[in-house]
């Protein structure tokens, strides 16, 4: 482990502002910190830092990053709907409002783009700046935010989702999922097969999957955790218990308005007029342009 020790013989003197020795100008100061970065650097090569880990593994857990209790609350103000993407591809777009007193069939509903923007909660997790940032960092530029859904699976859905598959969404795109429920191995835990996003051997195309990787990272979780993945990975969805259901969003960032977008998840159609981004943030003006209408 390094400590002061190692540093000492690297500089000339350490810097302080206890005396005038050691109280240094900006050159020698910046000189000081390249040289112990470099050090520590070459020290610690062996550790996996976060953005080391996703872009190695195509996963990361984040833990903890939200109040799942608040976020519900402002979700059961609204109504949900069948399918698992609310849009003229996967939902007959017939609300139902008394879900959190009767039994729902099994299957997989959700909550409309438009009601899950009026919510704070979510708002705040979508842009939460220090998850743009990291975004950033992995796809190298400024994210575009292309969906934001929450999904409720009840019981034995049998959804395609439950089935080892690739998104082809983007060149390259990230989705941060945040559960709302425990997620056990008895609820429907998403599974993630660690670095099949470097792509398939021999030029497969995204489709032709690779052999099952014996790699796997299964994501359980207490309500309010989140983990980021690049969907291009084979990922699924374990299934339900039929007595068992859990609440699960996400959201999707790439570099634009993808073609994905435009016709799957029909962004234009269902974007937001109102919302709780606040645009004046430079920041949340460009990356979530395309999810409202202003």
């Amino acid at each position: 482990m390094i400590d002061h020790k190692d540093i000492i013989p690297l500089v000339r003197v350490e810097m302080s502002g206890l005396n005038r020795n050691t109280d240094l100008g900006t050159l020698e100061k910046e000189s000081g910190y390249e040289i112990i970065k470099n050090f520590v650097n070459q020290k610690t090569n062996h550790i996996k830092t976060p953005i080391r880990q996703l872009r190695e593994d195509g996963c990361i857990s984040l833990g903890k990053i939200t109040n799942a209790t608040e976020v519900k609350k402002e979700l059961f103000q609204y109504p949900i709907y069948r399918g698992h993407i609310k849009n003229e591809i996967y939902s007959d777009g017939i609300p139902i409002t008394d879900y959190r007193h009767n039994d729902l069939r099994s299957g997989m509903y959700c909550w409309s783009m438009s009601d899950l923007l009026k919510c704070q909660s979510v708002v705040d997790i979508a842009s939460n700046p220090l998850i743009i940032d990291f975004v950033s960092r992995y796809l190298g530029c400024l994210p575009t935010c292309y969906g934001i859904n929450c999904m409720l699976s009840s019981g034995t859905s049998g959804h395609g989702t439950t089935q080892r598959h690739r998104d082809s969404d983007d060149f390259k795109f990230l989705s941060l999922f945040v559960y709302l429920d425990e997620v056990t191995l008895f609820n429907g835990p998403h599974v993630y097969e660690i670095g099949t996003h470097l792509g398939n051997p021999d030029g497969q195309k995204g489709n032709e999957l690779p052999h099952e990787n014996i790699n796997k990272k299964i994501l359980t979780g207490t309500a309010g955790e989140g983990f980021i993945e690049d969907n291009w990975g084979v990922h699924y969805g374990m299934p339900l218990r039929p007595d068992r259901s859990r609440i699960c969003m996400w959201v999707r960032y790439g570099l634009y308005d993808n073609y994905t977008a435009r016709n799957s998840v029909n962004i234009a159609e269902h974007a937001a007029q109102e919302h709780l981004f606040d645009m004046t943030n430079e920041i949340n003006k460009y990356v979530f342009r395309f999810v409202t209408k202003d």
